[in-house]
């Protein structure tokens, strides 16, 4: 039973982590998802904005590209070095200028966020006739920052790529592609703002479900504290039966060997009934412990049984403890099964038994063969169960609780018994009942001829 908590809690732990897993990456992939939107938002607002770009590439284009086709034209006439035109691109007197401009813009456009741009250098190619010459041509990176306060690119997003082709003369043309990249400050907690509302449901819920994993984990562990609660009864209420039951039995053997009683063949045969059936109780007490530390009846002293007479002679041991009980016995079968005779004799004195707890005045026994199994079937006219309940009947500790049955003592163990003894026997037993019309059971196992 503590393995199965065990893993059962273990599980339940795992199903949780995965369920937190799955919650983190729905919310991650939402908060991807909203900084995506984000960016478009930005984006469409100043394509509407600014005349779709014509204001902030006017504040870009005309300056830049007279830079680049004045060094595209010292290049043609002195061919200096690729590393000095970059140079020259990146260290031009241009820089503040258009950084200006562009603060300019995006402060009268978008005031509602502060605005960090870079326009970044990505080739710078001249073409002739013949063959291109790449001067210049990399990925962009912010170490090619052209214009603007821009420390990373880790956090912008392109804006707008320029691609332009300027006519140096009929022959030659020069290709150049920058990439204006923006970065809106703290945007992380804009979006996380914006998404307030889905972290908020997202909390609740793991809250909730740690609630109910706590709670479910108490009564797990409150229902093993009342299943070894409910064991340790079993077990000391068994144990303190076992002192009487034992002065009962030397009380009876004291009895029947005094002389005085040896000439009443109706005392003897009373003395001989409780003797049996205080040996009997003994057994019972017995296998009340046997089965709360949950054993599973593996050590059967199998026999023949011929299953007609077999229960004859329980019927007649019945007969004498409840004599006002009506008895119909029909006995339709030779066969034999091998079996255990003192569990069986539990499983049946068990169901009598129930009959007579709940009610039954009359019992109906019958035995027949039914497709090479051995069938007992005991009918009565108790109260009958409820079929809602039916399932339930075999289960250990499980009592009705309808009617007057309050009145009737016992642990709810007798017909749990009977459905692990018959198991135990490669059988099963069948319950038909109608509340208020009684019950029948019927017991099948396969017998040997």
């Amino acid at each position: 039973m503590n393995r199965k908590i065990k893993i059962l809690v273990a599980f339940s732990c795992l199903i949780f982590v995965l369920l937190c897993t799955i919650q983190y990456y729905l919310v991650q992939t939402t908060y991807e998802h909203k900084v995506s939107e984000f960016k478009n938002e930005i984006k469409n607002y100043f394509y509407n904005n600014t005349n779709h770009y014509t204001s902030l590439d006017t504040a870009i284009t005309f300056s830049k590209n007279s830079l680049y086709q004045t060094l595209a034209e010292n290049y043609i006439e002195n061919k200096e070095t690729r590393f000095v035109i970059k140079n020259s691109m990146l260290k031009n007197n241009l820089r503040d200028t258009i950084s200006q401009k562009l603060k300019t813009e995006f402060a009268k456009h978008f005031s509602d966020y502060e605005i960090n741009f870079g326009l970044v250098l990505n080739k710078f190619v001249m073409y002739n006739k013949t063959k291109a010459d790449t001067i210049y041509a990399e990925k962009p990176n912010i170490r090619n920052l052209f214009a603007g306060n821009l420390k990373t690119l880790d956090d912008a997003f392109v804006l707008r790529n320029y691609t332009n082709n300027l006519v140096l003369d009929k022959h030659t043309q020069l290709i150049t592609e920058d990439t204006l990249y923006i970065s809106v400050v703290n945007y992380e907690s804009i979006v996380w703002k914006r998404m307030s509302g889905i972290l908020a449901l997202s909390v609740i819920s793991m809250l909730v479900l740690m609630f109910l994993f706590y709670l479910a984990l108490r009564a797990l562990i409150v229902q093993k504290n009342i299943n070894e609660v409910t064991t340790d009864f079993i077990n000391n209420i068994t144990h303190e039966f076992q002192t009487p039951l034992t002065t009962i039995g030397v009380s009876t053997k004291i009895l029947a060997q005094n002389t005085s009683y040896n000439q009443d063949d109706s005392m003897q045969q009373t003395i001989a009934t409780i003797e049996r059936q205080n040996n009997r109780l003994i057994k019972l007490i017995n296998q009340v412990l046997e089965c709360s530390v949950e054993q599973k009846w593996k050590h059967l002293q199998n026999q023949s049984i011929e299953i007609s007479s077999f229960v004859q002679s329980i019927i007649s041991d019945f007969k004498t403890a409840y004599p006002t009980i009506d008895f119909y016995e029909h006995y339709n079968t030779t066969a034999t099964l091998y079996g255990d005779a003192f569990h069986l004799t539990t499983a049946i004195t068990n169901v009598l038994q129930n009959a007579v707890k709940y009610g039954s005045t009359k019992i109906v026994i019958e035995t027949k063969s039914v497709d090479n199994f051995a069938q007992l079937i005991i009918t009565d006219n108790g109260i009958g169960i409820d079929k809602k309940k039916q399932s339930l009947l075999f289960k250990k500790f499980y009592r009705i609780n309808e009617g007057n049955i309050h009145n009737n003592k016992g642990l709810g163990l007798g017909l749990y018994y009977v459905n692990q003894i018959i198991k135990a026997h490669k059988g099963i037993i069948n319950l038909k009942s109608e509340q208020g019309k009684g019950a029948s059971f019927t017991i099948s196992m396969p017998y040997v001829y």
